[in-house]
């Protein structure tokens, strides 16, 4: 996945829409599941508010994702 980020930064300089829309349309079901990891793991770090349910409609494809703890756990 990290290749693939540097090869799409080489490609934006050549400012081509059409490789975006190959992404966007042929990437989005990864797309979603990323956005709502990374949800998952901000709602999860979060103090305020209520966390994650693990049955959550919206972020059912990312209930097995392990978040990483939040910054002010590290030393704990």
């Amino acid at each position: 996945m990290r290749n693939f980020c540097d090869r799409w930064e080489y490609q934006r300089q050549f400012q081509d829409t059409r490789m975006l829309d190959a992404l966007e349309r042929d990437g989005a079901s990864f797309f979603r599941l990323a956005h709502n990891c990374l949800s998952r793991e901000r709602r999860q770090n979060s103090t305020r508010g209520v966390g994650p349910k693990t049955w959550e409609r919206s972020t059912a494809n990312a209930m097995f994702y392990r978040s990483r703890r939040a910054l002010r756990d590290w030393d704990t």
